[in-house]
């Protein structure tokens, strides 16, 4: 452990809509938990959430430590949603991101609850300043 770092996430969750007319605040993230953990890393602060926005504070120490987040995600339109992976890649020389879904589609059908796993990797050590 000889590089302590320090990561504020700022993770927003876009979605695509497949319909002309949706407002998107017709997806709510219900909740956000810290499920499980590669290595050794940590949440400086509980995961939360603001709107579509979720903040996450972590402290990671080893190239390859990650945690894993259980999300909860409420469709209440009438509409179909999607996600759009290529959005949700919020990758950086620094963390990497994965999206799990539990039934392995990115759809979230209408008045559906959908669970998401968000894994959240430190993949390459910052340089000393």
């Amino acid at each position: 452990m000889k590089y302590l770092k320090y990561f504020l996430v700022f993770l927003f969750i876009p979605f695509i809509v497949q319909a002309e007319e949706c407002n998107i605040n017709n997806i709510i993230i219900s909740s956000i938990e810290s499920v499980k953990t590669n290595g050794y890393i940590e949440e400086k602060t509980e995961a939360s959430v603001e709107g579509q926005k979720i903040n996450l504070d972590l402290k990671v120490y080893e190239e390859g430590d990650s945690i894993e987040y259980k999300v909860i995600l409420n469709n209440i339109s009438n509409e179909d949603y999607y996600f759009d992976e290529n959005s949700l890649k919020q990758n950086n020389e620094y963390m990497s991101y994965e999206f799990i879904y539990d039934d392995n589609s990115n759809i979230i059908k209408p008045k559906e609850e959908k669970e998401l796993i968000i894994r959240v990797t430190y993949k390459n050590k910052v340089s000393n300043l």
